[in-house]
């Protein structure tokens, strides 16, 4: 009887302990996915009605070739606009932006790949990046984009 009672502790213990590492599991990866909904929430995020994880992902990615697309259009006017020797020194921070923004926004998504969120955290990303940077360029170059 003793072995018996001390057997059914046992195994009360180990389906406890499994029923708290599955809470806890889920807890986390519900972790991981709010934090890659913050850039949804952050002001000035374009998808914050999207709906559903892949609807989002999708508006992100869209709004970060929109964004890229500004940036571009930006750069073509400051290659017109500056002297040469400015647009080379700009031309040179732009290639080391995009370096950064590829490693800042890798490093994000490595932070969700145990969950499906991983490719909304890097689309998010590249489009908060790309959108700070046309910003920041506006207000560098603000005798420009008046």
């Amino acid at each position: 009887m003793r072995i018996y009672s001390a057997l059914m502790t046992c195994f009360g213990l180990r389906r406890r302990i499994r029923v708290i590492l599955v809470a806890t599991g889920i807890c986390v990866a519900a972790g991981l996915h709010a934090g890659a909904q913050e850039r949804v929430k952050a002001p000035g995020a374009p998808c914050r009605g999207a709906g559903s994880p892949n609807l989002t992902t999708q508006c992100f990615v869209a709004n970060a070739r929109r964004a890229d697309r500004d940036l571009m259009r930006m750069l073509r006017v400051l290659s017109i606009q500056l002297k040469p020797e400015e647009y080379e020194k700009l031309q040179a921070a732009e290639q080391h932006w995009y370096l950064f923004r590829s490693a800042n926004c890798e490093a994000e998504q490595v932070l969700y790949t145990q969950t499906s969120t991983a490719s909304l955290a890097y689309a998010a990303c590249a489009e908060a990046e790309t959108r700070q940077r046309v910003d920041e360029l506006k207000v560098m170059y603000a005798w420009l984009f008046k």
